[in-house]
């Protein structure tokens, strides 16, 4: 939680498998996010994919496409950190 909204880029204590299994249908990425990790968002015109970078740490990179589609808020916040 980040200023009381659900986040993506943050400590993550435990993993939430089912918001990681939204993204990663069929599993290719489980033994990268199933543990305690601190979490980066990049974004990609490239599939989604996870990157282990140390072994509590891994990094998202999201398509921008599949924002709109699944994801809204990140967008959302997005738009409004162009705006500032």
């Amino acid at each position: 939680m980040s200023l009381g909204a659900k986040t993506f880029n943050s400590v993550h204590f435990s993993p939430d498998l089912n918001q990681w299994r939204e993204m990663d249908v069929i599993g290719e990425y489980t033994d990268v996010y199933n543990r305690y990790a601190h979490v980066k968002v990049s974004f990609t015109n490239e599939p989604i994919s996870f990157q282990l970078m140390s072994p509590d740490s891994f990094n998202i990179e999201l398509n921008t496409n599949d924002l709109e589609k699944n994801w809204c808020a990140i967008y959302t916040v997005l738009q409004a950190t162009n705006r500032l």
